[in-house]
């Protein structure tokens, strides 16, 4: 009976590891299509390798080839942040990740711009999309046909090692509160600006309310990578919130950052600050791999530049689980 209860135990306990088997990815191949049927044809590939070096994420991508079949004509480079690179010289582009989110401009002859590689997240350590790699689940695939505009892309982890398994099976935290501080270095760090958001989690939505911000020459809106149009709380003219469904898949994660935009055109730059990371593992909510929300470890804290002026100012991000 004994042997009988051993063997049992170690079926149960390849199986829990098995259904989790998260992994973190460390190099993804990309292919995409776009198609307008009018100015772009675009076919774009490329693979993508993720270091970090003293705490912040380099993202270098390789044999990358954009081009648009309706003109035959190959883009010339790739943007990062308005740091290009030219890829008819050299055929490795290596970008620092400043919000996590990979988002290339390919330039083209004529001034002509398109963008490529949406929707890939280099975060924790990991590359992913607005869902999770796996063992099982190494490709992942987005199609969309917008009125005749058509877009397909394909990511499939290359290189990964194995991730965390959370070692508890936490409460589920029902409400969440954000605050993203800017700092003037040269000032005894001193507050340039503050944001604040209540985050109400209803299933796998995101109802925002209780949105502040304190910015004098910006005002400031938080965005999930995949819903760019769709602001999740922005207060350009007025406090406006949107609710925001998050993938239904077992295994997703939700990033969303705050841009601060320019009020005045005399100020450039478009700055995206982490402001939020939800992970979904086997349906338990995690601010981490391997690392669920807890009464007892109810935050997740981040600090970073803030740029365009790294040099002068810096952040503090706290995203705290006030309701479980």
């Amino acid at each position: 009976m004994m042997l009988k209860l051993n063997l049992l135990f170690v079926a149960i306990l390849f199986s829990y590891t098995y259904a989790a088997d998260p992994i973190s990815c460390k190099a993804v191949q990309y292919t995409s299509t776009f198609n307008d049927n009018e100015q772009f044809n675009v076919t774009s590939s490329a693979s993508f390798s993720l270091t970090i070096n003293n705490g912040t994420t380099y993202v270098t991508a390789t044999n990358i080839s954009v081009i648009n079949l309706i003109t035959n004509e190959q883009a010339t480079g790739v943007c990062y942040y308005g740091v290009c690179c030219n890829i008819t010289t050299t055929n490795s582009c290596t970008f620092d990740v400043r919000d996590t989110f990979v988002l290339l401009y390919a330039n083209f002859t004529n001034n002509v711009t398109f963008t490529t590689f949406q929707g890939l997240v280099a975060d924790d350590g990991t590359f992913s999309t607005t869902k999770l790699f796996s063992s099982t689940n190494m490709c992942l695939n987005s199609f969309s046909n917008d009125s005749g505009t058509i877009s397909n892309h394909s990511i499939c982890c290359t290189s990964s090692t194995l991730a965390p398994v959370a070692a508890i099976n936490a409460p589920q935290c029902k409400k969440f509160k954000s605050r993203t501080t800017i700092y003037n270095i040269n000032d005894n760090f001193s507050i340039f600006a503050t944001t604040q958001l209540i985050w109400e989690i209803i299933g796998r939505t995101i109802v925002p309310s209780g949105f502040t911000d304190t910015a004098q020459h910006y005002f400031a809106c938080y965005f999930d990578h995949s819903f760019f149009n769709l602001p999740l709380a922005c207060d350009e003219l007025l406090t406006v919130h949107n609710n925001i469904t998050m993938s239904n898949d077992t295994d997703a994660k939700t990033l969303v950052s705050v841009f601060y935009l320019p009020k005045s055109l005399t100020i450039a730059g478009i700055n995206g600050i982490l402001t939020a990371r939800l992970l979904y593992r086997n349906n338990q909510l995690l601010m981490s791999e391997g690392t669920p929300f807890t009464p007892q470890n109810n935050c997740w804290y981040s600090n970073a530049p803030w740029y365009p002026s790294p040099a002068n100012h810096s952040t503090s991000v706290s995203f705290c689980c006030q309701e479980f």
